[in-house]
């Protein structure tokens, strides 16, 4: 959208009247795709799709993950020593 607006700046600016009203046109079919988007409903019906794993691998992306977690927030360790 932003590209039509500047496309019809320029055309405006160059008294390109034809090609402004072709870029209009365009603009207007946009909004108008815009807004039935907008206007539906945004719940999915989506399948929480689970896995228990426990294998070593996942097991070490975990801990490195906390690990880092807690080397670069101090805020989350204080948290986490509150609640213990």
């Amino acid at each position: 959208m932003n590209e039509l607006k500047e496309e019809l700046q320029e055309a405006i600016e160059k008294q390109n009247f034809l090609g402004a009203q072709e870029i209009q046109k365009k603009m207007v079919v946009l909004e108008t795709k815009l807004s039935e988007l907008c206007s539906r409903p945004t719940t999915h019906d989506v399948e929480v799709f689970r896995e228990e794993r426990d294998d070593p691998l996942t097991l070490l992306k975990c801990l490195s993950t906390i690990c880092e977690l807690l080397k670069n927030s101090p805020v989350f360790f204080i948290i986490l020593l509150k609640n213990q």
